[in-house]
């Protein structure tokens, strides 16, 4: 979650301050405004279907997998920014 706010706040740098003409924010802001757009536009209802028992060991597969793909997108979208940011000098 602090990886994702501090690539939160290199978008901002890049992208929203130059625009807008506004401050980066801080991380704790960066991390408010993370958790607002999660609280907005994620509407994950557990569905009863797929709430099957499964394994411990399957679990810690799901949550392993889960985990390194965020930190993969994360730093794709990281990546793309800065490339971005780097023509646009």
């Amino acid at each position: 979650m602090l990886f994702r706010a501090t690539v939160l706040i290199d978008l901002w740098e890049w992208f929203v301050s130059p625009f807008l003409h506004l401050e980066a924010p801080t991380l704790i802001q960066a991390l408010g405004l993370m958790l607002i757009v999660a609280f907005l536009f994620k509407n994950e209802v557990p569905n009863e279907e797929k709430a099957v028992k499964s394994s411990f060991s399957a679990i810690l597969d799901k949550t392993i997998s889960a985990g390194v793909t965020s930190v993969l997108l994360t730093l794709m979208f990281w990546v793309m920014g800065w490339v971005i940011q780097f023509w646009m000098v």
